[in-house]
């Protein structure tokens, strides 16, 4: 019999993606105008920057060693050896979009952004009840999961959009792929931890309790553009 207690956190994971593609933002994706879509992308960008910044904070409070190089596999991913890193990678797809260079490297981040950005490091705060777990929910959520599914609505339409076809993408149709739960990416390689921590009601709780914090704070990133 398999860990039903991780079942049913699977499942709510699902409800939150569904809540998150429910967003005003991406229910209008389709018929934003191009404009729209990029000021979104650059905002985005910002985030991206703290990722791998992000990570190591997160892996420094944790105690399991399986967890701990789960989250420096990812963070060799994101910085390759004698490779584009993927900041390299994120610049070269906005620049073929038609983004000016000067624009990418010189726009201000939000207030909305900059508070995103701040509640990251609010919910890897070190000690914390069941760190490892709440903090491999938060890196799941907000850095996997929904990244793919917002990369999800751009690269379906990035082609029409901005003449970047996604086969040619170096930056976003990769990160939809290995950031999908269902694709066997990164996301995947979180199961197998969590799936190891979650296997009472106590758990549980905890961890939907820490993918709604992570879902809130992706959420809430968004609300800037429809407004």
């Amino acid at each position: 019999m398999g860990n039903a207690f991780f079942e049913e956190y699977r499942a709510f994971e699902n409800e939150l993606v569904e809540r998150f593609n429910l967003h005003p933002f991406f229910v209008s994706f389709g018929s934003l105008p191009n404009e729209a879509v990029m000021a979104a992308l650059l905002q985005l960008g910002f985030i991206s920057l703290e990722f791998v910044r992000w990570y190591e904070r997160a892996k420094l409070g944790m105690t399991s060693e399986e967890a701990k190089e789960l989250i420096r596999c990812i963070l060799r991913d994101e910085i390759p050896s004698r490779l584009p890193t993927h900041q390299d990678d994120r610049l070269a797809d906005l620049l073929a979009m038609g983004a000016a260079k000067e624009r990418v490297l010189n726009e201000p981040a939000s207030e909305r952004t900059v508070q995103t950005v701040r509640t990251l490091y609010e919910l890897v705060r070190y000690p914390q009840e069941s760190y490892d777990l709440r903090v491999l929910v938060y890196l799941r959520i907000f850095g996997e999961i929904l990244v793919a599914e917002t990369y999800g609505h751009v690269v379906r339409s990035m082609g029409e959009r901005f003449g970047l076809q996604p086969e040619c993408s170096r930056f976003y149709e990769p990160h939809y792929r290995h950031d999908d739960k269902d694709e066997g990416g990164h996301s995947v390689k979180f199961e197998r931890e969590l799936e190891k921590l979650i296997t009472d009601e106590h758990m549980l709780a905890l961890a939907k309790s820490a993918s709604e914090a992570a879902f809130t704070d992706r959420y809430k990133f968004y609300d800037q553009f429809v407004e």
